[in-house]
């Protein structure tokens, strides 16, 4: 069981900034999930261990949360630490759309980067 224990601590680590992060975002996990082309179970499931994003999930999420995947897999300690490529427009902007004005940057990101 012990061995169990230390395996799980880097993915609770994990789960626990993916969460952080989409908070600071100002994002729920429906919202961050609408807004990737995901379903909230998948933006759950990666904050409460039942799975792991993939490399390109990790990227996505980052990138989407406007912080640096370094950081979301502790290879640093503090955000500050590693500059993260912002995401245009600001994740904290997206949390204050409207329906409408989500729907269409679900599309244009869609568009622009691909998903589904």
């Amino acid at each position: 069981m012990r061995d169990l224990d230390i395996d799980m601590k880097p993915r609770r680590a994990l789960a626990s900034r993916l969460r952080q992060a989409r908070k600071d975002a100002g994002l729920t996990q429906a919202r961050a999930a609408k807004l990737l082309g995901w379903t909230r179970s998948t933006i759950s499931d990666f904050e409460t261990c039942r799975s792991e994003p993939s490399l390109d999930q990790l990227s996505t999420l980052a990138r989407l949360y406007g912080v640096d995947v370094h950081w979301l897999t502790e290879l640093v300690d503090t955000e500050t630490d590693a500059a993260p490529a912002p995401l245009e427009p600001d994740p904290r902007e997206l949390a204050r759309l409207q329906e409408q004005e989500l729907d269409r940057a679900v599309a244009l990101s869609r568009s622009r980067y691909g998903g589904g």
